[in-house]
């Protein structure tokens, strides 16, 4: 949350009249609503109090969604512990990395000298101190970023696309139980009841991998309109709201006129 009208104006106007000088009063949005202008009423304009009227002018589409903002830039950890092949592998190249740059040998000698030294840190040291522990962290967030490939967030969501992705994780696990592989059955009975196949259990091998096939084509062609599913998505969220059935005549007549 960001305070909507210090960001816009430094804090030098009292929010309180013959009391103090700190501001206490304040409208918060969130990052995704832009703030078009804000300010303060004069005292007393609307109601007597030694406090003043804040007001802010906001775009009604953003707020209201009508308006889709840039998705988030922020990317999930590739690193986590209870992924063993991602720490076996960051781990793996983190010890390349330090092999690469000699860095266990350069680390023992640098330790040697600052004894030397009487343990204390000459310019020279620090120096070098710096630039190992840059190439350090170097290897390590390369080891990072390389551990483990992550695919969330790449692909626009929508209803539709999720069918084509709930069919085919089915065909995936019905494929892998064929296969002695162990498969949660809860998890085929929840993707046959949300994707209406409720006989899928009863083909054949053959049968599902042609069934797969088939749907990784279907998805790969839907893959590429994913952003105008997404935006039909929304639109038909928004019609929806508007079709809301409302408890009062006064809060629908509310909405129009937002």
């Amino acid at each position: 949350m960001e305070e909507a009208i210090l960001k816009r104006h430094p804090p030098t106007a009292t929010h309180q009249q013959n009391q103090s000088n700190v501001s206490i009063d304040g409208i918060f949005t969130t990052s995704g609503v832009p703030v078009l202008a804000g300010g303060y009423y004069a005292f007393g304009e609307f109601v007597e109090a030694d406090h003043r009227a804040l007001w802010i002018d906001i775009d009604l589409n953003t707020a209201l969604g009508n308006f889709t903002p840039q998705g988030s830039t922020f990317k999930p950890r590739k690193l986590t512990l209870l992924d063993k092949r991602s720490v076996r592998r960051y781990l793996q190249l983190a010890h390349l990395g330090y092999e690469e740059y000699d860095i266990p040998s350069r680390h023992t000698k640098l330790n040697q000298r600052i004894e030397s030294n009487g343990r204390q840190m000459s310019f020279s040291l620090a120096r070098k101190y710096n630039c190992l522990h840059r190439q350090m962290y170097m290897v390590r967030r390369h080891a990072e970023d390389n551990c483990r490939t992550t695919s969330s967030g790449k692909v626009p969501w929508s209803p539709k696309l999720q069918g084509f992705w709930d069919r085919l994780s089915l065909w995936k696990l019905l494929l892998k139980g064929r296969k002695r592989c162990r498969v949660s059955s809860r998890k085929v009975r929840r993707l046959m009841k949300k994707t209406r196949l409720c006989t899928a259990w009863k083909k054949t091998t053959d049968e599902l991998e042609v069934a797969l096939a088939a749907e990784r084509r279907a998805y790969k062609q839907a893959k590429r309109q994913a952003t105008q599913l997404r935006r039909d998505f929304h639109t038909v969220q928004t019609k929806d709201a508007k079709k809301k059935k409302w408890k009062s005549q006064k809060a629908h007549d509310r909405f129009l006129w937002l």
